[in-house]
């Protein structure tokens, strides 16, 4: 399975399908278009990727070199790179992180119940009793201590 979009693919007709590349060669041509073309050559295509060179032979001969631009837009490689992640990721997963973010997912949702608790709690009436409560017990309990 592939981990992210390849920067060239080589095509069944002797063309390259060209999809990164800071600069392209084709032979002596240097070739400008936007990116992702597809390059027919008559001899060896250049690739400089990061740095990197890259030389392309095609396999069959090509009288001229020409370049025809993809189908393939800038877009559908980003949509076509988030589904090999997404795909990737979900290959990764194993039971155990099934279990993890399941209980992760059901401590979110406790949340909003435990702040209504919480504001349901600080909103009930005061359990303590007034100062002259207080003080009728405090009398009373010294009375009964005294009868002993």
């Amino acid at each position: 399975m592939l981990e992210e979009v390849p920067d060239y693919v080589q095509l069944e007709r002797g063309g390259f399908l060209i999809q990164n590349a800071d600069n392209i060669q084709a032979g002596t041509q240097v070739i400008y278009d936007d990116l992702p073309l597809v390059v027919y050559s008559a001899g060896v295509v250049t690739l400089s990727i990061e740095k990197k060179e890259f030389y392309l032979d095609p396999d069959t001969v090509i009288p001229a070199t020409h370049t025809v631009k993809s189908l393939i837009t800038p877009q559908m490689l980003k949509e076509i790179s988030n589904k090999l992640y997404w795909s990737d990721f979900a290959d990764s997963i194993d039971s155990e992180d099934y279990i993890d973010y399941t209980l992760i997912g059901l401590q979110i949702l406790a949340i909003p119940f435990i702040i209504y608790g919480f504001v349901k709690s600080c909103r009930l009436p005061a359990i303590h009793s007034t100062k002259n409560e207080k003080r009728k017990i405090y009398k009373e309990n010294i009375s009964l201590l005294r009868k002993k």
